[in-house]
Formats: C-alpha cells, sequence, structure tokens
C-alpha cells in the first residue's frame, strides 16, 4: 500500500481505503468487504475522539493555568517541577496499566 495514499483515504474516503487495501490483500488473502470498511471508521472515530480529548485537555489546562496565574500568581519552579513530575507519574501509571 502506498504510504501517502493509504492514509489520505483513510480519513478522506473509506470506500476508496476498502478498495485500496483490497488490492493490496488480493496476494495475500482474500479479504471481506465490510471488515476493511468496519476497520477504516474504528479508526478514524478513534483519532478523532482522542484529538478531541487532547484538545480539551489542552484548553482546559491552560484555562486553569490563567485563572490560578490571576488568582494566586505565577507557579514558583518548585511547584512547577513538582506538577510536571506529577503529570509524567500519571501518564506513565496510565501506561504501565494500559499495556497489562
Amino acid at each position: 500500500m502506498n504510504l501517502l495514499r493509504g492514509p489520505t483515504y483513510l480519513f478522506t474516503s473509506v470506500e476508496r481505503f476498502d478498495r485500496l487495501a483490497q488490492e493490496d490483500a488480493r496476494q495475500l488473502v482474500k479479504p471481506e468487504g465490510p471488515q476493511f470498511e468496519r476497520a477504516a471508521r474504528d479508526i478514524r472515530r478513534a483519532l478523532g475522539a482522542s484529538l478531541l480529548l487532547v484538545g480539551a485537555a489542552v484548553l482546559g489546562g491552560w484555562a486553569t493555568g490563567l485563572v490560578l496565574t490571576r488568582w494566586v500568581g505565577p507557579a514558583t519552579r518548585s511547584a512547577s517541577a513538582v506538577l510536571q513530575y506529577a503529570g509524567v507519574g500519571l501518564l506513565l501509571l496510565d501506561f504501565t496499566r494500559s499495556n497489562t
């Protein structure tokens, strides 16, 4: 599969992605039609949900930081370091739980 056309079709036209995937898979195994369309829709939906979640987290963090800076004042270096280590700890904790 062409590395440029495959992802482009995945996001722009599920039917074209399905045709491209079927052509690519013919040499290996005869694919079933609906499975590729369903997989492409699932991938598109998951990526869209992830982008929305990340965007909401960024906006929420920015707004919280703005409000706290105005009410409490700028964070000290030690407070910033503690928050960064806590954030990394949460990410690593979630990563280790999701890979078990």
